[in-house]
């Protein structure tokens, strides 16, 4: 075992020297070219200019990817830090406004150490939704887990998950290409919340077959998310702890009559 993390360590490092050497060497080609090019560069270098650095991110982001699942607790923590940090301050900010710097100084840490984990805030917020919807997805299909009662999820502090959860779907509309990772997640945790419904309504002794869930499910699903994240957008805006209350027990009635509906 020991041997093992000496061996991936000496990699890193010699990984870490490759990389440096290449950024070196690719350093001194720039500026010659843009010698060459005059004091004022064309469009067309500064187009190829970016297009060389997002694939060195990518590549830089996919190997810190897989030192951070094979690397040290050092490197674990560090990355669990900087996604907390993130999901704070996207919370609170926005993703749009949380830039790298800000979250890497929440962190801890400088921007260096941001970009050896990832190699992007779209890439950092990718992983972050996948996680949170891969926990969500788990808690559901527990054999133990149980409904949230509805309405239940407004305090105070499940404001910074639905500031997320809005977040993460203005993120997968304004981003077409990060669809393909995000939207199977999006659909495995909703059918989770139907799987959940399913459940309650055998154990509340209704005639229905186990198995899948129904459409019904699915649809008082749709409905159960759609309430809660609503009242999670309203219940932090009324006066006090009566209207907070007042919106959880719209919720439960409306949900009520859903489920009679079905």
């Amino acid at each position: 075992m020991y041997h093992d993390e000496v061996s991936n360590e000496d990699s890193s490092h010699s990984t870490g020297r490759a990389i440096k050497d290449v950024t070196a060497a690719f350093s001194r080609a720039l500026k010659q070219a843009l010698s060459e090019a005059g004091t004022q560069a064309s469009q067309e270098l500064i187009d190829e200019l970016h297009d060389a650095t997002t694939e060195i991110n990518n590549a830089i982001a996919s190997a810190g990817l897989v030192l951070a699942r094979r690397g040290t607790p050092r490197a674990e923590r560090t990355r669990t830090r900087l996604l907390g940090a993130a999901r704070r301050l996207i919370a609170e900010k926005g993703y749009e406004g949380a830039s790298v710097g800000d979250i890497a100084s929440a962190a801890g840490y400088t921007k260096g150490a941001f970009y050896a984990n990832f190699g992007s805030k779209e890439q950092l917020f990718t992983v972050l939704a996948q996680e949170m919807l891969a926990e969500d997805i788990e808690q559901t299909q527990s054999s133990e887990a149980t409904l949230p009662e509805p309405g239940s999820c407004l305090g105070a502090g499940d404001t910074e998950s639905t500031l997320i959860v809005l977040e993460l779907y203005l993120y997968a509309i304004r981003h077409p290409e990060a669809r393909a990772e995000l939207t199977p997640l999006l659909t495995a945790a909703q059918e989770g919340y139907a799987a959940l419904i399913h459940r309650s309504r055998l154990s509340g002794g209704d005639d229905q077959e186990s198995g899948a869930p129904t459409e019904a499910d699915r649809d008082l699903a749709f409905a159960y998310t759609a309430l809660n994240t609503f009242g999670g957008i309203i219940a932090p805006l009324q006066s006090g702890s009566g209207g907070q209350a007042n919106v959880a027990a719209t919720i439960r009635r409306l949900i009520e009559r859903l489920n009679d509906a079905g």
